[in-house]
């Protein structure tokens, strides 16, 4: 899936005028693109699921807790200030919260640093910048899955739904063609996946924060 991905992504751009691969011209957006950034904020995730746990059943369970996430996109310069790129992301969350809730009661509890709830995944995005105060918004549409671990240890994991994640920054130039930058992300991610009943449920799935980023453009 990510090697088909990939070269969708690269047919895409191999449409796009030749410039778009070659080297741009000092402090504009008309080249090769790469992002790189890693983040920190918040996230959680909730599914509506029949669950038994110290002898009642609830059915809803919530996961939450502080994440730090990762972006990595590659990609080239449609035209200038607008890109093409495949992205790849990915969030965690160490020791998260976890609350079981019904009509009758809610209960809650803190996990250990060693339990870990994550979601990766990667997809097609653009960005667009407003120059020449570098400014950008990109928005990318992908597709992800989660997973719980504690250690090595995997517990559950979903099916793979769908992701999107918005972006809004800003960068300033460090170099003809590097800038470091500054960016809001906000991440929405529904993953289905069946249950041990053998019934469907659907993990409806955010994450939030500033992103620290090195970008070539």
């Amino acid at each position: 899936r990510t090697i088909t991905i990939l070269l969708v992504a690269i047919g895409i751009m191999a449409l796009c005028p030749g410039r778009s691969f070659a080297t741009g011209e000092r402090h504009t957006h008309d080249g090769l693109f790469i992002r790189m950034g890693l983040g920190f904020g918040l996230a959680g995730g909730s599914a509506d699921a029949e669950v038994d746990f110290l002898g009642y059943t609830y059915d809803t369970i919530t996961l939450a807790g502080a994440s730090a996430f990762l972006d990595f996109a590659l990609g080239g310069n449609l035209t200038r200030n607008l890109a093409l790129h495949w992205s790849l992301m990915l969030w965690s969350v160490s020791g998260p919260t976890v609350e079981f809730s019904s009509e009758e009661q809610t209960i809650g509890f803190e996990t250990g640093d060693d339990v870990s709830a994550n979601v990766g995944g990667m997809g097609i995005g653009l960005t667009y910048y407003f120059m020449p105060i570098n400014i950008y918004l990109c928005g990318t549409l992908g597709g992800a899955s989660g997973d719980l671990k504690i250690g090595d240890y995997l517990v559950d994991e979903t099916d793979t739904g769908v992701y999107l994640r918005f972006m809004l920054g800003k960068e300033w130039w460090v170099g003809s063609n590097w800038a470091l930058g500054l960016a809001g992300v906000f991440d929405y991610q529904s993953l289905p996946q069946e249950t041990t009943s053998g019934e469907e449920a659907t993990w409806k799935t955010v994450n939030f924060g500033l992103l620290f980023s090195a970008t070539y453009d």
